[in-house]
């Protein structure tokens, strides 16, 4: 009886740990070449192992150091709104009427089924300064002059974090409100309202203590997405103007296909997996410990 079942269980089951193998493969890979001369057209019989001269040479950089400050940028006005917008969302749909919230989900929930390089495009004539919808909206409510939403340093950067906020604010809401739904948090809500507590106070005092985990899982998720984000800077400004808006992920893209500096790139590459680990790996913890301590 079992064997048709395991027969199964391995046609699923093989695909996926495959994958999952030439993950782990390709990552052990890129932190390899990042310690050699590795170039277009190199043998591997040719590669020398040089240590950590490409790290220290990528630190020798500015525009290392500017995509860095850019990524930092990202982590706060990115993450922090994002987080913050969701649970007000998930919030109001919670107590919204049920056709409200029938009606309103899909459309919080439509731009995270975007990818990156259409939302860029979307938000590319959005901003666009002469014909865009931002600008023609302004100047009918009595702005005069054009915003260059995309060409300007400071301007650009935030524009584009704008548009990954509306882009994954959807997300986090959708991990929110099934946290607002447990079971458990639904009667301490109902039995909160019975003794006439507050909307303020019922948030503040119930809600909140009970979505560390789903904060946890928010924050930690939209970090990473934030500190590997590319296709949104690239479709919007390739960097530009200038580096302003370059991050270390279309760094890396650069130095590998613009300078020809595939292990320079790899260095990068590895830092951003590093920087996400530092992230990733509390919360593994955490949540191990936690599965241990309730299991």
């Amino acid at each position: 009886m079992w064997k048709p079942q395991l027969k199964y269980t391995l046609f699923f089951f093989f695909p996926a740990f495959t994958l999952i193998l030439l993950l782990y493969v390709l990552t052990i890979w890129t932190v390899f070449m990042s310690f050699t001369n590795w170039k277009f057209g190199v043998r591997a019989t040719s590669l020398k192992f040089i240590g950590l001269e490409n790290y220290l040479e990528l630190f020798k950089y500015q525009r290392f150091w500017e995509s860095f400050k850019n990524n930092i940028i990202w982590l706060v006005f990115f993450v922090i709104p994002t987080a913050f917008l969701g649970l007000i969302l998930a919030y109001l749909l919670d107590i919204a009427p049920v056709k409200l919230e029938s009606i309103l989900r899909p459309l919080f929930l439509y731009p995270t089924a975007l990818s990156f390089a259409v939302t860029g495009v979307l938000w590319s004539w959005i901003y666009d300064p002469w014909d865009g919808v931002l600008n023609v909206v302004l100047f009918r409510l009595g702005f005069e002059g054009i915003i260059p939403w995309l060409d300007d340093p400071t301007l650009a950067k935030f524009s584009i974090i704008s548009a990954a906020v509306w882009q994954y604010s959807g997300f986090s809401m959708i991990i929110f409100l099934a946290a607002l739904r447990g079971g458990l948090l639904k009667s301490a809500i109902e039995a909160a309202k019975v003794d006439g507590a507050s909307s303020a106070q019922i948030l503040l005092h119930i809600i909140l203590p009970n979505i560390r985990n789903a904060m946890l899982v928010v924050i930690s998720l939209l970090t990473i997405f934030g500190l590997k984000i590319f296709d949104l800077v690239w479709v919007m400004t390739r960097g530009g103007p200038g580096y302003s808006t370059e991050v270390l992920a279309v760094y890396m893209y650069v130095l590998a296909f613009h300078q020809d500096l595939l292990a320079a790139s790899t260095a990068v590459a590895t830092i951003i997996f590093a920087l996400s680990s530092l992230i990733l790996i509390p919360y593994v913890h955490y949540s191990i410990k936690r599965w241990f301590k309730h299991g």
